[in-house]
């Protein structure tokens, strides 16, 4: 587990360079924290990260294996006089309004200004709960997506990045697996990258007891008509328990509902629902970690055996760690408001078939660490990610190996080898840039290896590149992913990436080459004044896109 920097409250700091050393001195107003009244003893932990030595001394040790903010691992803070009090009331409100104009260019005369209201409000229930509430949302400063390449069958994750949403999401977020997710906030107010208005929610969050942390989330989103379809209105309700047991490990419930209100109101044959139970597991010294859990989806059809589980389970020392995940996913399991790309692939036409599969994922990780030199680390690692069908028979497996070098500067170096197995279902265009020819569906065994290359990341410019090359189906694959960042301190960053893949295939006249590059520019003028654009060329969605934001952040006179 790392840390979040989603945090956003009021807090104050102020560092003064001196000659061979520094200082800080950082203020945390006990009404921008959550925490239980008259408490004489908190737990906690310092880090401070040395970037001339590339070192991170803490207070209380962590064992080098594990994150430094790891909370198997803290002091005692003791407040030697009065300890202090629970903090008083929190709210807020933030009115606001905005207008629009937009034009497809593609459209003649297809100018439109418009413009609306809405407004967020947050209010603290006691010391650990939140109330939030929005009315008709603006999530016009959100960033445009992080564009990807996408050269597999199946789709790809995007983060949520709207503000409402992110604020202790992980309660609802870390059910399920990285591709079995019961609840994926993206499905609400978006419908194949269209935006759908949402209404209004509200959402309880926090932990009402020492061992209970709960979770309510309740949207409405209106209707949307498009030129072949409409979007009817929709409400999403979320609830999420989660109960610790043992030393630091906790069961967690999460039931899911989608409701449709068409244009008579409510809908009782269009509705999709989850229900879960996962148990996170984490031992008292974090030696071992895991996962384990049954998610259930219900219908108004094919609710036989719509259900999925899995276990993943981690052990960690100095030098091992071992890791065992299985993954199995009914062709029934339908979680609308969730992520399962996995079950789903596409014919030759285009048309969506869904897969009952097993995944078999034991990883090994092997760590030496120097006494001399200019090498921090050495990593050996080997991965198998193996997928099966509902019979048990091979579909997919990739088998990868790498050598890992960490220097003592923070530079990185790393040297791969990997071996896939395909079973292509329907004929498919591997080389996923819309070409009309198709590899024939088959088995495919192909190979590649390259080298991940990162300098000096405490330097004013920085960059690295991974590149890899080798067989592809019946031809061959090169990919290369660079980027590089300039830093002028503290007023400029500026970063590129650049990603390149190469396609030969025999039925093909020529190669496919398929390029990503994204420039970004992040200029602080002042303390309270930020300006951040950001450029995106995508060759293989024919795609250009510009994405420019003004922040001004404002300092009440508390």
């Amino acid at each position: 587990m790392g840390v979040t920097t989603i945090w956003d409250n009021k807090w104050y700091g102020e560092t003064k360079r001196y000659k061979g050393k520094w200082t800080v001195e950082m203020q945390i107003p006990f009404k921008s924290i959550r925490f239980k009244g008259n408490l004489a003893t908190w737990r906690i932990n310092f880090s401070r990260n040395d970037l001339g030595t590339n070192e991170n001394t803490c207070w209380v040790k962590v064992p080098r294996q594990f994150n430094i903010s790891t909370l198997a691992f803290a002091g005692d803070l003791v407040f030697e006089k009065e300890p202090p009090k629970k903090s008083g009331s929190n709210t807020s409100v933030i009115p606001y309004g905005i207008g629009r104009f937009s034009e497809d260019y593609k459209i003649p005369g297809s100018q439109k200004i418009d413009g609306s209201v809405g407004a967020d409000a947050k209010m603290v229930l006691g010391s650990s709960l939140n109330l939030d509430m929005t009315i008709n949302p603006d999530f016009s400063q959100v960033e445009v997506d992080r564009q990807l390449t996408n050269l597999t069958r199946f789709s790809l994750f995007f983060p949520e990045q709207r503000q409402f949403f992110i604020e202790n999401s992980d309660l609802f977020d870390r059910f399920g697996f990285r591709q079995i997710r019961p609840f994926f906030s993206r499905r609400i107010g978006l419908d194949n990258g269209n935006i759908i208005p949402i209404l209004g929610g509200v959402r309880l969050s926090g932990k009402p007891s020492k061992n209970w942390r709960i979770g309510i989330l309740d949207m409405q989103t209106g209707e949307r008509s498009f030129s072949t379809r409409k979007v009817f209105s929709q409400n999403y309700f979320t609830a999420a328990a989660q109960y610790n047991v043992f030393k630091r490990s906790n069961i967690a419930a999460i039931f899911v509902n989608r409701q449709q209100f068409d244009t008579s109101g409510y809908s009782d044959n269009n509705y999709n629902r989850v229900f879960g139970l996962d148990y996170n597991l984490a031992s008292a010294s974090n030696r071992w970690n895991g996962k384990f859990f049954f998610h259930h989806s219900l219908g108004s059809k094919n609710n036989s055996n719509a259900f999925t589980h899995a276990s993943w389970l981690n052990y960690s020392s100095r030098h091992w760690t071992v890791e065992w995940n299985h993954e199995y996913v009914d062709k029934n399991y339908n979680a609308e408001v969730g992520f399962t790309p996995r079950i789903f692939q596409a014919d030759q036409a285009g048309k969506l078939n869904r897969f009952t599969y097993w995944r078999l994922e034991p990883h090994l990780y092997y760590y030496s660490f120097p006494k001399n030199g200019f090498i921090n680390k050495i990593g050996h690692t080997i991965n198998l990610d193996h997928y099966r069908n509902q019979a048990f028979k091979n579909t997919d497996w990739l088998m990868k190996g790498s050598y890992d070098l960490y220097f003592k500067s923070s530079a990185f170096l790393s040297f791969i080898a990997n071996a896939y197995y395909t079973k292509l279902l329907f004929p498919t265009d591997v080389s996923f840039s819309g070409k009309p020819q198709t590899t024939a569906s088959g088995d495919y065994l192909y190979q590649n290896a390259g080298v991940n290359i990162r300098s000096d990341v405490r330097k004013t410019f920085t960059g690295g590149v991974t590149a890899t090359y080798g067989s592809y189906f019946t031809g061959n694959k090169f990919s290369m992913v660079a980027d590089l960042t300039y830093r002028l301190q503290p007023y400029l960053i500026f970063s590129a990436s650049y990603t390149r893949d190469e396609i030969y295939l025999p039925y093909l006249s020529k190669k496919v080459e398929l390029d990503l590059i994204s420039p970004r520019i992040e200029l602080s003028v002042s303390r309270s004044l930020f300006l951040t654009t950001f450029w995106q060329y995508n060759t293989q969605a024919n795609n250009i896109n510009f994405n420019g934001k003004v922040a001004m952040a404002f300092q009440t006179n508390e």
